[in-house]
């Protein structure tokens, strides 16, 4: 399943802002991917049973909105039809962060399964938004610590154990803990090696050994983008599902 590549085939539902051009996603029959009139990436779930009486509040996000039982009319084999669908609508135009949206989707529906129950769906989606819920713009630095340490699993030995001792929450004292070793990773885009520290990042335990990876960063429209260091990781732990769940779910609170 690669929802990027399948999201890619889309076309834009011409002049109709109340349709989808949708495809199904393969081995789920009741999943589609999709695209609106505005070119957002759509995700359009649906189960076997639907239970009326129980639903997930619609809301918005800033780039996500959810919007439960939907009646939807989608333009699919060169033909109308209408269906009801829970619909993920994500409402942001750069592409790396559409593709995020299409890696952790393929993660939900993963999770869900082929014939999931209405519960199912709800319980999913639950944790699928709080992922969402930290999205924001964010700052270069932010950007350049996170390259860095992406950058950092990718040139490991063994990038599925880093991802393992990596920090779950950016906030975090240490960017990956492994008990008694730590690595705190520092990125600086003006060639110099001055770096801001904790005062716990200074003064860890003293059982514990500590390790300071420091990367210089430099733009170059041929370097490798946040994106493609995640592709490259997640090839290298071969598409692990809860490594690779891991990895893009960090991604995501960090931006």
């Amino acid at each position: 399943m690669n929802l990027i590549e399948l999201y890619d085939t889309l076309s834009l539902p011409e002049n109709d802002n109340k349709v989808f051009n949708a495809i199904p996603i393969p081995e789920f029959p009741n999943f589609r991917i999709a695209i609106d009139f505005e070119g957002n990436a759509v995700l359009l779930l649906s189960v076997s049973k639907r239970i009326k009486d129980l639903s997930l509040k619609n809301f918005r996000l800033k780039y996500l909105q959810l919007e439960q039982n939907l009646e939807c009319r989608i333009y699919e084999n060169d033909s109308f039809i209408l269906q009801t669908f829970t619909v993920v609508t994500f409402r942001c135009s750069d592409r790396n962060l559409q593709e995020y949206f299409l890696r952790i989707s393929e993660t939900l529906v993963s999770t869900i399964g082929q014939k999931p129950t209405q519960q199912q769906v709800i319980d999913s989606l639950k944790k699928f938004v709080e992922v969402f819920k930290t999205l924001t713009d964010s700052p270069t630095n932010t950007i350049n610590g996170l390259w860095a340490e992406l950058f950092l699993i990718e040139n490991s030995s063994n990038p599925k154990s880093v991802i393992n001792y990596w920090h779950n929450l950016p906030e975090e004292k240490f960017d990956f803990n492994a008990g008694l070793e730590r690595i705190e990773v520092k990125s600086s885009s003006n060639f110099e090696r001055k770096h801001i520290f904790s005062a716990e990042q200074l003064n860890p335990p003293s059982d514990t050994q500590v390790l300071i990876a420091s990367i210089f960063l430099k733009q170059h429209n041929s370097g490798m983008n946040i994106q493609q260091l995640l592709e490259s990781i997640s090839k290298k732990v071969n598409y692990d599902f809860e490594t690779t769940d891991k990895l893009n779910s960090i991604v995501f609170r960090t931006l």
